[in-house]
C-alpha cells in the first residue's frame, strides 16, 4: 500500500493522527481533573501503544485480510476501540471524570476533520476508496470542521450563543460521523458493500490509514459524547469550565 500511494499521503495521515491526540490531550490538560498531567501521561502512553499495535496490523498486511468475516479490524481495532468508550459510559469514576474536560477544548478537536476530509479526497484521486466516501460524494463531515471554530467564537468567546445552540452543533455533526462511517463500512470489499463497487474503500486497511477508524473516529465520537453529557448534566453552565 505504501508503494501504491506514496510518501506524501503517508505523511499527512500521520500528521492528522498526531495532531487528533495533541487536540485531546490538549483537552485533558485544561481539564479540572484531580491531577491532570498525570492522567494526561497515563492516556499518552496508552494511546501511543494503541497506536503502535494499529500500525504494525495494518503495515503488515493483517487487516487486509477480506475473505474472513467478521472482518479484522472490526475485532482487533474499531471493536476495542468503541468498547472503551462504552466503559467510560459505564465506570462510574470516568463517567464523573467526563464533566470535568473543557469543553472548548473538546470543541477545537473537530478541527482535525478538515484535513481528515481533504486527505480523504487525496485518497479518492489515487484510487484506494470511492467517491462516495469524500465531499464531492455522500460525506459532508467537512462542515463540521469547518464550523468548530465558528461555534467556539459564538459560544466561548463572543457569547453570543448559549447551551441549547452548542447541544445542536454537537448533535448534528455527531449525525453527519455516523452518516460517513456507515459509508466508509458499506465501502469495505465485504459481501455487504454498496457503495464504490468499483472502487472500494482499501486503503483504512493499511498504516497509516488504519488510524482513522481506530483511533481518530473514535477520539471525536468521544469528544461528542463527552460534551453532550456535560453540557445535558444539571450541574453545567456555560460559565463553567
Amino acid at each position: 500500500m505504501l508503494k501504491e500511494i506514496g510518501y506524501l499521503p503517508v505523511f499527512i495521515g500521520i500528521a492528522i493522527t498526531l495532531l487528533t491526540i495533541f487536540l485531546f490531550l490538549k483537552s485533558i490538560a485544561k481539564s479540572t481533573l484531580e491531577n491532570p498531567a498525570h492522567t494526561g501521561k497515563r492516556i499518552m502512553i496508552f494511546l501511543f501503544f494503541w497506536l503502535a499495535l494499529q500500525a504494525a496490523w495494518g503495515f503488515s498486511g493483517f487487516y487486509a485480510n477480506f475473505t474472513e468475516l467478521p472482518p479484522h479490524i472490526f475485532l482487533y481495532g474499531v471493536g476495542p476501540a468503541f468498547l472503551f468508550i462504552l466503559a467510560v459510559l459505564v465506570f462510574s469514576p470516568w463517567r464523573k471524570g467526563m464533566l470535568k474536560l473543557d469543553l472548548e477544548s473538546l470543541t477545537w478537536i473537530h478541527v482535525v476533520r478538515i484535513p481528515v476530509e481533504l486527505g480523504l479526497f487525496l485518497l479518492y484521486q489515487l484510487k484506494t476508496i470511492p467517491e462516495e466516501m469524500t465531499f464531492s460524494g455522500r460525506n459532508f463531515d467537512i462542515l463540521s470542521g469547518l464550523t468548530a471554530p465558528l461555534m467556539i467564537w459564538l459560544i466561548f468567546k463572543k457569547r453570543s450563543a448559549g447551551k441549547n445552540a452548542l447541544i445542536a452543533w454537537n448533535l448534528i455533526c455527531l449525525a453527519l460521523l455516523v452518516n460517513i462511517v456507515l459509508t466508509a463500512v458499506f465501502s469495505m470489499p465485504y459481501p455487504f458493500q454498496k457503495f464504490g463497487m468499483l472502487q472500494p474503500n482499501k486503503a483504512v486497511f493499511a498504516f497509516p490509514f488504519v488510524w482513522l477508524p481506530t483511533v481518530i473516529v473514535p477520539v471525536v465520537l468521544f469528544s461528542h459524547i463527552a460534551s453532550l453529557f456535560k453540557l445535558l448534566s444539571k450541574e453545567h453552565s456555560l460559565k463553567q469550565k
